[in-house]
């Protein structure tokens, strides 16, 4: 299993994007189908780009929502970069749609990688919004 975060739109609707948003590492994977507001993901990008801009850098995003009577899932993202080389983590909590079962259904991991990939990363996300289809995936350092 390689250690990654990945976005892939599987519902793409006039008024939303429907997104599968995966994450992995080397223990633990799950995966959240959360609803999108059109612009959103240039918002993420946006708010991402340039990380880390400073040691002990962080930022938080946040998608979809926490409570049960809203359809998809929930989605916490927290990157952080607490090393003086670059090297950054990104903490994932995911959480499925309640609706359809009679518990939550959630995992929370943590990958690694670098300034250079969450660039990239951002790129894709752009790429992805435009698109309306397609993979953003951040890989491991």
């Amino acid at each position: 299993m390689s250690p990654n975060l990945k976005l892939v739109i599987s519902d793409p609707d006039p008024d939303y994007n429907g997104i599968d948003i995966a994450g992995t590492n080397d223990e633990f994977a799950g995966s959240a189908f959360v609803y999108f507001g059109l612009g959103e993901l240039q918002k993420f990008s946006e708010g991402l780009s340039g990380f880390p801009s400073k040691f002990r850098d962080t930022r938080e995003f946040e998608f979809g929502a926490e409570d049960m009577g809203t359809a998809g899932g929930y989605c916490r993202l927290v990157f952080v970069c607490d090393s003086g080389t670059g090297g950054c983590r990104v903490e994932m909590d995911l959480r499925g749609d309640r609706r359809y079962t009679d518990y939550q259904q959630t995992v929370c991991l943590e990958v690694t990688t670098i300034a250079s990939e969450i660039d990239r990363f951002c790129s894709e996300l752009l790429k992805l919004e435009r698109n309306r289809g397609g993979v953003a995936s951040l890989k491991p350092e």
